[in-house]
């Protein structure tokens, strides 16, 4: 028998990898592949169709592997940390807002492909209250855009940094005003990157700033798009002559509106195309996959005052849903759901809780809509907290980022997440 990594999870074994011959239960049933009679509730690796019966040892190829976790930063546990990824060649980069001293600033750290932390960045060193942010490669750097809020304004400054020498460069300023803009989305372009937010005139909109690759300004700012009345949070989907913006419509609704390549809405035809989620009452988190992914898709939690239920949405080339809304998980508690596309996969991880206990899951969906793997991938002590996924730029691994509670601390983890999937 053949063990690749095993982790002993509050009594029961999960295993990640697994040769022929090795009993791997499928989650979810109360049966092995072998056909025995098993407890339910306990950890495991799967890897079948939902709906079909498993029959031997042999007919499961998943095999996933979970790297040692790497510390981010502690923080009180009554901090709430919103980190946001990138990747350059097979590295990745975490940034997250952070209060020390009762100072907030903007963080960042690189997780190399050989699972290495690197050099602590602090992106900001001022007196501002920073709130949300956005990140992406720019050259051999990573390009930071945030909101920050000093003296009743809210403005909008990028900055550049190095994650491997945690040089800093030069902020540019992009706003300042008494107008609140909010909710910044970067990405990138062929003549640099576009920056996207919430700016609040006589209702909220979508502005738009091109930027070169050192952040400044490249153009002016203006409205991106004529939809009036759409306030954030938004989701990008920044795919190549495919570029979509979703916004939550109302409580059943998903709006997305095509942008051309400078983020502007294209008229005077607007490619508005609406996803219907009938029968849920959606909430304002929202997470696509990366960039010229295929498949495509975007995750939205929905809520219904008493459970959490993460959605699954496959996404076609012209931005219109493929099929019916998945029902991914469901949770007494904030799922914080997050989707990359891996090996073809729709890989989703999100935070689960039935009250008394918590735990990190990952499904994998085929471009099909059928589930490939169910996986549980580590018990969690708190309830609520950060979690995102990025597939690396190689394409050989994921990326998983975890915030949970330790003790009276709570720590931001990385994780080095490579999987064979069904």
């Amino acid at each position: 028998m053949k063990f690749v990594a095993k982790l002993v999870l509050a009594g029961c074994v999960l295993l990640f990898g697994c040769d022929e011959g090795t009993v791997v239960r499928r989650l979810g049933t109360d049966a092995d592949v072998n056909g025995d009679a098993l407890g339910g509730g306990c950890c495991a690796t799967g890897g079948h169709d939902s709906g079909t019966a498993p029959t031997d040892a042999g007919t499961t190829t998943s095999m996933c592997t979970l790297g040692d976790p790497l510390v981010l930063t502690t923080v009180a546990s009554n901090q709430t940390l919103e980190p946001v990824l990138a990747t350059l060649g097979g590295d990745t980069v975490v940034a997250w807002v952070e209060v020390r001293l009762g100072v907030t600033d903007v963080y960042a750290r690189g997780v190399t492909s050989s699972g290495t932390l690197g050099p602590e960045v602090q992106v900001t060193d001022d007196t501002a209250i920073e709130a949300g942010i956005s990140l992406m490669p720019s050259g051999t750097e990573f390009l930071l855009a945030y909101s920050s809020s000093l003296l009743g304004g809210t403005d909008l400054t990028t900055v550049v940094f190095d994650a491997d020498t945690a040089v800093v460069a030069t902020p540019h300023p992009l706003t300042s005003d008494i107008v609140s803009d909010l909710a910044p989305l970067v990405y990138s372009t062929s003549s640099g990157a576009t920056l996207l937010w919430e700016r609040t005139l006589a209702v909220p909109g979508v502005f738009r700033i091109g930027l070169d690759a050192t952040g400044a300004a490249g153009d002016a700012a203006a409205a991106s798009s004529m939809v009036r009345g759409w306030p954030a949070p938004y989701a990008i989907d920044p795919t190549s002559n495919s570029i979509r913006l979703y916004h939550r419509l109302d409580a059943t609704t998903l709006e997305s509106v095509k942008l051309d390549t400078t983020g502007l809405e294209l008229e005077p035809d607007p490619d508005l195309v609406s996803i219907d989620f009938s029968g849920y009452d959606l909430g304002t988190r929202l997470r696509t996959t990366a960039a010229n992914a295929s498949p495509r898709g975007i995750v939205v939690a929905a809520d219904d005052g008493s459970n959490e239920t993460a959605l699954l949405q496959r996404i076609s080339s012209s931005g219109a849903a493929t099929g019916p809304p998945i029902e991914v998980g469901v949770s007494t508690g904030p799922l914080n759901a997050a989707v990359a596309t891996f090996s073809s996969r729709y890989v989703v991880v999100y935070r689960t809780s039935d009250g008394s206990t918590t735990e990190l899951r990952m499904h994998a969906y085929r471009s099909s809509g059928s589930i490939g793997d169910d996986i549980s991938i580590m018990p969690l002590e708190s309830s609520t907290g950060a979690v995102e996924i990025i597939a690396r730029a190689t394409g050989t691994s994921m990326t998983l980022i975890v915030d949970d509670v330790v003790g009276t601390t709570r720590e931001l983890r990385a994780y080095a997440l490579t999987c064979t999937l069904n």
